[in-house]
């Protein structure tokens, strides 16, 4: 497993960061999973209190790094609804058995309330900050920080002019990460906020890096997602995609690698993106570590980089 810096912490992190959100439902295997991550080198994963099936995906990894959390870097996303409260985080805390959080990820608030029927609801949508704006929300967090229940603070789907707003508002330290959908059928990142993240020292944590699984190369998973509602699995736009996915295939074959890990590796590239790879099972965490540790050649990028459609804009 290769290790780097996040942003400007001091926190020294996995390269592939295991995400465990909207997995709680799993929670019979999922202690397994997570176990593996943690021998083949995964130290970072990435959480949110999403309830499915009634069971919350925070109360679960808990559970199974509770002996193990000075190994363990935290990455929590939060969605401020008014002020980021002490006392919700206190419960976050209690639910994960800890009593700090390494990474307090704030997210835009997108809505007025949560539905009480779904704990599990991931707003979408354009920011709405009524009820908490970029300011208020960063001067709360940042007395989190002063107190010792989060170490260092990060963000989601923060553009440059939220960055920008995010560390204005903040006086005794800076944003550390990002976190932003990353892969090669979404790049709309590289046109402002990955150069910008290069130049302010802040990581990007990508979710999404396998486009839901299409860069897999699992054709049973491609079959299901046609039609869905991502850009790349649209009628008009599956042909150019398959095409990709035959470009890494080939490329794996050459390497002894699976169409996943050069996908994957192609992330890394980027040098400050470090996937979130969110696996169902051990086979699956398996081969995402095995994306780690080797690089992709000038020239395989290159092949890669010509057979890519246009993305969609940032």
């Amino acid at each position: 497993m290769d290790y780097v810096k996040l942003g400007s912490s001091d926190l020294k992190v996995s390269a592939l960061t295991m995400g465990t959100a909207f997995r709680g439902g799993q929670y019979k295997d999922w202690p397994g999973v997570i176990q593996r991550a943690l021998d083949l080198g995964v130290n970072t994963f990435d959480t949110g209190g999403y309830t499915r099936n009634g069971v919350n995906s925070e109360d679960v990894l808990g559970e199974a790094i509770k002996n193990k959390r000075q190994d363990v870097i935290l990455a929590v996303k939060h969605t401020p609804q008014g002020p980021t409260t002490r006392s919700a985080i206190e419960n976050r805390l209690k639910s994960m058995k800890t009593d700090y959080i390494d990474v307090l990820q704030i997210l835009p608030c997108r809505c007025a309330r949560v539905p009480e029927d779904n704990q599990g609801y991931y707003p979408d949508g354009p920011p709405d900050f009524e009820h908490s704006s970029i300011t208020k929300s960063m001067e709360d967090t940042e007395k989190l920080v002063r107190d010792g229940l989060i170490r260092y603070i990060g963000v989601s789907r923060f553009t440059p002019p939220m960055l920008e707003e995010a560390n204005a508002a903040l006086t005794s330290t800076k944003i550390i990460s990002d976190q932003l959908q990353f892969n090669l059928f979404n790049r709309s990142i590289e046109n402002e906020t990955l150069p910008y993240c290069k130049n302010n020292n802040i990581s990007i944590l990508a979710y999404s890096p396998l486009a839901v699984g299409l860069l897999s190369g699992n054709k049973e998973v491609i079959q299901r997602q046609l039609g869905a509602k991502y850009e790349w699995f649209q009628p008009d736009k599956i042909d150019n995609s398959l095409r990709v996915v035959e470009i890494l295939r080939e490329i794996a074959a050459d390497r002894g690698k699976t169409t996943a890990q050069v996908a994957l590796n192609w992330v890394m590239s980027k040098g400050i993106v470090l996937p979130i790879s969110g696996p169902d099972t051990i086979a699956h965490i398996e081969e995402n570590c095995g994306s780690t540790g080797w690089k992709l050649t000038v020239e395989e990028l290159s092949r890669i980089n010509d057979a890519l459609p246009p993305t969609i804009s940032e």
